[in-house]
Parts: C-alpha cells; sequence; structure tokens
C-alpha cells in the first residue's frame, strides 16, 4: 500500500478531525500544509476513501516519530503505567460503574503493563 498520494481530498472529507475544525495530519500528506500528526480519531475512514491505497497509517507513524507528543499524551501514557487507565479513573471504579448501571471490569496489572509497553526500554519516555 505505498502508492502515490493523487491530492484528491477524500480523505480528508471523511476525517473527523477536519469536520470538527481540526487541522489533522492529511493536510500534511495532500496540500504540505501544516498539520499535526497527533490529530487522529484512529477511525481509519481515510484509509477507506482512498482511492490509491495510500499507507496513511504508516506516514502518520513515522511523522509521530519526528514530533515530540503533545503534553496531554504524556501525562495519559504516565496514568497508564500508574494506574493501568490512560484517564482518571474513581478510586473505586466498579462502584461507580454499579451506579451507572454497568458491568464490572477487570483492569490489566500496571506490571502487566509495563511489559507489554517494554518500559523498561523506554525508560526515556
Amino acid at each position: 500500500m505505498n502508492n502515490v498520494c493523487l491530492a484528491c481530498g477524500l480523505c480528508v472529507v471523511d476525517c473527523p478531525v477536519e469536520r470538527a475544525g481540526g487541522a489533522s495530519f492529511l493536510r500534511r500528506i495532500i496540500e504540505g500544509e501544516e498539520g499535526s500528526a497527533w490529530l487522529c480519531a484512529s477511525c481509519w475512514l481515510c484509509q477507506a476513501a482512498c482511492p490509491e491505497e495510500v499507507d496513511i497509517h504508516a506516514r502518520m507513524i513515522q511523522a509521530r516519530r519526528g514530533e515530540p507528543a503533545p503534553a496531554s499524551y504524556s501525562g495519559s501514557y504516565r496514568r497508564v503505567l500508574e494506574t493501568g487507565c490512560a484517564l482518571p479513573t474513581p478510586d473505586d471504579l466498579n462502584a461507580a460503574r454499579r451506579e451507572w448501571g454497568l458491568p464490572p471490569v477487570t483492569l490489566i496489572s500496571c506490571e502487566t503493563l509495563r511489559q507489554l509497553l517494554n518500559e523498561d526500554d523506554n525508560d526515556s519516555e
């Protein structure tokens, strides 16, 4: 899927980030404009819309490796390592879920997450 982008704009039309007014990574591919590789809903509507089957995901990952993650991403990463959740959660998550009529969840342990994320290899993050 490393085909050449025709700059048709079909990916931009389907992008929820663009529809919400954000400057998505697609602008870099299509128009050479500024656009953050970190602004992505991971819905892959852009990929589905591309008539040339350009590997948009590979290009985005490559671009992400070259630009720092937003501060909010770093905070989420730290929270995942510390609590097992990317977003702040109540101390008793399942009690809150019971109140909302939701089934309980079993969170993965922080140690397992560190192993999955190869935290020992990523001490700089």
